[in-house]
């Protein structure tokens, strides 16, 4: 699922998934995603972090307080460089962190990295993907 107001980056990241066989369900609004979920259960939730309305934060604390969350991969989209950004994502729920813009090779890369993930090491947040600097799942090396 893609959750993303900017219709270029939307349309690029659906693009993308879709040219790996992903199926997408793509909005531009956080209100319009949570419509749509109960007909769509997504591996994985792309969302930008400045949405209109309900933002990305308050979108990923939604699906969490709902259980909705469970067993997805939540990442944040943002074109922001702040790390009081990166940290405001975390505790809102997000597992990853991507930057824009979207360069095709790295964010592929990414989604392949966040989806391999088993359910339990997607509790253990990643801090950003582009350049793949991560966090590591407790107890591994």
């Amino acid at each position: 699922m893609v959750v993303e107001d900017n219709d270029v980056s939307r349309g690029l990241m659906t693009y993308l998934l879709e040219s790996r066989g992903y199926i997408v369900a793509s909005f531009e609004d956080a209100g319009s995603a949570l419509a749509g979920l109960p007909g769509f259960r997504p591996d994985l939730v792309l969302c930008d972090l400045l949405l209109p309305g309900l933002d990305g934060a308050g979108l990923a604390r939604r699906l969490s307080a709902s259980g909705a969350a469970s067993g997805l991969a939540l990442a944040a989209i943002t074109a922001s460089d702040r790390q009081a950004d990166e940290i405001a994502a975390l505790a809102a729920g997000f597992q990853v962190l991507l930057r824009k813009p979207i360069e095709p090779a790295p964010f592929l890369c990414a989604i392949e990295e966040i989806l391999s993930r088993t359910e339990e090491d997607r509790r253990s947040p990643m801090v950003a993907l582009n350049g793949l600097r991560r966090l590591r799942p407790s107890g591994r090396r």
